[in-house]
């Protein structure tokens, strides 16, 4: 489960409503997790209407422990394809956790694994990422090199891509 991903974008929606009772829009423009800590920046513009316009990216995201599908929804109950409930995790944030412009700069800057692997998935505009061990392990299949699945690799998990492929997609991938 993305649990640090889930837990910034927590973070996110908590300081945004904070701001909004002073009429101010906090959009994430970096974010990242590392080791015991998390750190977002935001850009902050004043207004009603822009506060109304960053709370509609107020969500659920919901996973199906059984089949591992995802989707963002407004709603915290529905059922998967697969007829199992999904669990949730929000509401929360369900826009960019960072801005691609600004991330591509901060790599070419510190240029480390981390900046590289954020300027990379900033590219993907997804909510959540998939952890090919749990997919391998789940549907026994044997655990392929990271690097030869041509995705975008998350800084939140040593074996994680950001995809904005389903679940079955991957799924055939690995197999």
């Amino acid at each position: 489960f993305v649990t640090r991903e889930i837990g910034i974008r927590i973070l996110i929606r908590k300081c945004q409503l904070i701001a909004a009772q002073y009429e101010k829009a906090l959009t994430p423009i970096y974010s990242h997790s590392t080791l015991h800590y998390s750190r977002v920046y935001f850009k902050v513009i004043k207004g009603r209407l822009k506060v109304n316009e960053i709370n509609k990216n107020h969500l659920y995201f919901l996973y199906c422990n059984k089949c591992m599908n995802r989707k963002v929804s407004e709603y915290n109950k529905e059922t998967c394809d697969c007829g199992n409930e999904f669990s949730y995790a929000g509401p929360l944030w369900t826009g960019q956790l960072w801005d691609k412009e600004l991330a591509k700069k901060i790599d070419e800057i510190i240029n480390n694994k981390m900046t590289n692997f954020i300027s990379e998935e900033s590219t993907v505009d997804v909510v959540g990422f998939y952890d090919i061990h749990e997919i391998c392990k789940k549907y026994k299949l044997k655990i392929p090199k990271i690097e030869s699945l041509n995705e975008k690799r998350t800084h939140f998990s040593g074996y994680g891509i950001r995809s904005e492929k389903g679940i079955k997609e991957i799924i055939e991938r690995l197999s």
